[in-house]
């Protein structure tokens, strides 16, 4: 059967919707991934065997790093294909809308108010359960590259990945520099990592750190196999809720540092990351969504993130997958193991 599936969201979405494209295609479909023109590079990275071809949903385009194009929702481009399956569920994007577009169209299911949140890895699958034979009973063979399977007990250097496209998921710079200074004092090396928009926050971080910038910054880009050789060098990444740290998930273990976004359904993927969070009654909030209005003013879920939290986390020796532990009495943050195998 031939399949069209549509992703028109960011990169981290992107990488979270692998396991379901790559069980399409182990199932003997022909499968193409339409998704944002600027993922495609990438995307033909991420995935085997597939074809990845541009689209444009206009509501989903992101200033500053999506340019206006030529290419338009109207899903012309769709024709022809057996099956249409649609990895994402808005106001827009209905089956109302487009249940025409092929004979047969999928659409993740609306989740009741009641039900228990499930990682988005795992959501993607259910979306195209009706498209397979055997959906997989595991994440870690779902992707191109094995995903890393234990967190190291011995750190020397840290990858920090300090970029994202919402400012409510940022991490202060003066957070950042204190969590250098306490790598520095350890001997534990760090290296920033992030795209061409951090640049500049990257370099004053490694001005204000006192340190020399050789070495000091990666920036990513369309040649991933390069990016993903240099996070390698790395024993572990630390970084914010965005496209690079869900990047570096593939390639080493991650801590996650999630503020307003539901971090049990976008936790990075792998049994060796981990997430580290506060428990505060307001998270997930509207912070998550960019169609919607943030009303915080002091974005406590991310500055009350402390460095030695984030240090607390890891230190901590690994536990189960789906296990937590507190890392911070004062402000109740928590480590979580593993999220996408619990």
């Amino acid at each position: 059967m031939r399949i069209a599936v549509v992703k028109p969201d960011d990169l981290g979405d992107v990488i979270l919707a692998v396991p379901a494209v790559h069980a399409l295609v182990d199932a003997g479909h022909d499968v193409t991934l339409f998704c944002k023109p600027r993922i495609v590079a990438l995307a033909q990275r991420l995935f085997r065997r597939i074809e990845a071809r541009p689209i444009v949903f206009r509501h989903l385009l992101r200033p500053g790093l999506d340019t206006l194009v030529d290419e338009s929702s109207d899903l012309a481009i769709l024709a022809g294909f057996d099956a249409v399956v649609f990895m994402k569920r808005d106001a827009f994007i209905v089956p109302q809308r487009f249940s025409g577009v092929a004979p047969h169209v999928v659409f993740p299911a609306e989740a009741a108010a009641d039900t228990p949140e499930r990682h988005q890895a795992w959501e993607n699958l259910d979306t195209v359960r009706s498209l397979l034979d055997a959906s997989p009973s595991s994440l870690d063979r779902c992707y191109r590259d094995e995903l890393p399977a234990a967190f190291p007990g011995n750190v020397g250097r840290v990858g920090l990945a300090i970029g994202t496209g919402f400012h409510t998921k940022r991490w202060p710079a003066i957070a950042w520099l204190e969590l250098m200074r306490t790598l520095r004092d350890r001997a534990i090396e760090w290296t920033i990592l992030c795209g061409i928009d951090e640049r500049q926050a990257a370099e004053r971080l490694v001005a204000a750190a006192g340190v020399r910038r050789e070495g000091r910054i990666v920036l990513g880009g369309d040649d991933v196999e390069s990016f993903l050789g240099l996070v390698r060098s790395c024993d572990v990444v630390i970084g914010v809720d965005g496209g690079t740290t869900h990047l570096c998930a593939l390639a080493v273990p991650v801590v996650g540092l999630f503020g307003p976004s539901p971090f049990r359904r976008y936790a990075p993927v792998g049994r060796a990351s981990r997430v580290v969070t506060l428990e505060l009654g307001c998270s997930p909030c509207a912070g998550a969504d960019p169609a919607v209005l943030n009303g915080c003013m002091s974005l406590e879920c991310m500055f009350a993130l402390l460095p030695s939290a984030v240090v607390a986390a890891l230190d901590h020796p690994s536990r189960e997958p789906g296990s937590s532990v507190l890392v911070d009495r004062r402000f109740r943050a928590r480590a979580h193991f593993g999220l996408s195998h619990a």
